[in-house]
């Protein structure tokens, strides 16, 4: 009897789990994009200088949504993440429809590593390969078009809110 209560305790955990996580595919929970402040970012490298407007995930829940069900993404746009302390960071592109380019920078402003092209709505965990805090998002590709390489400066400026 015991096994039967708890096999239905389990069945009823995975039905809310299920339905929390169907609630939050389709944007439930999801804060609009326009209410995150907003900045600008400036990479610097052997290319010539190039500047993104940005908005900034500075917040668990903000860092935790990030560009999650946004369908298309400007060329000149992107996410900024900013954490308080560096750290070995990893991401990954749940939920997220655009192909992306994940920037990590270090604590001197320095790009620690680019990982290309993460493939959308993929769970396979993309690691920073050095202490950041702050990571750039921006169009899949874009960074092998630009040029941008470990080493190259990462210039932000936060626009009050």
């Amino acid at each position: 009897m015991i096994s039967k209560i708890n096999n239905v305790l389990i069945h009823v955990a995975l039905i809310a789990l299920t339905s929390l996580h169907a609630g939050q595919a389709i944007g439930v929970t999801a804060e609009p994009l326009e209410r995150y402040p907003t900045g600008t970012v400036i990479l610097k490298g052997r290319h010539p200088d190039r500047k993104f407007n940005v908005w900034v995930a500075a917040t668990d829940d903000r860092r935790e949504q990030g560009l999650m069900y946004i369908k298309s993404l400007a060329k000149s746009q992107g996410m900024l993440f900013l954490f308080d302390q560096p750290d070995l960071l990893t991401f990954w592109m749940k939920n997220t429809f655009v192909p992306l380019d994940i920037i990590y920078v270090g604590p001197d402003h320095r790009v620690v590593r680019v990982a290309e092209n993460a493939i959308p709505q993929s769970l396979t965990a993309i690691p920073s390969g050095g202490a950041s805090n702050a990571v750039l998002e921006i169009n899949g590709g874009m960074s092998r078009t630009l040029g941008v390489a470990p080493g190259d400066t990462v210039e932000y400026q936060i626009n009050s809110h």
